[in-house]
């Protein structure tokens, strides 16, 4: 997990907020537009970070059964 990566998409998604609200404001449709693709970037970032996290998890379980499966067969090698 990263803590750097999951800051800038909560700052992205936190200018994105408030470019949308001044575009609804001024009615500028740009900067409306642009905030939501802001926003939907952040979105973005932090289902990637959430993946990795989730890669992360798996790949430590498949190790960690690895590792009893392997120690299962000495065992039975030794006796």
């Amino acid at each position: 997990m990263s803590t750097e990566n999951r800051a800038k998409a909560v700052v992205q998604k936190t200018e994105g907020q408030i470019q949308e609200v001044v575009g609804n404001v001024t009615g500028d449709s740009e900067d409306k537009v642009t905030g939501q693709a802001k926003q939907t970037g952040a979105k973005i970032r932090e289902g990637i970070e959430d993946a990795k996290e989730a890669i992360v998890d798996t790949a430590k379980q498949v190790s960690e059964k690895v590792h009893d499966a392997v120690e299962d067969v000495k065992d039975k090698l030794k006796k």
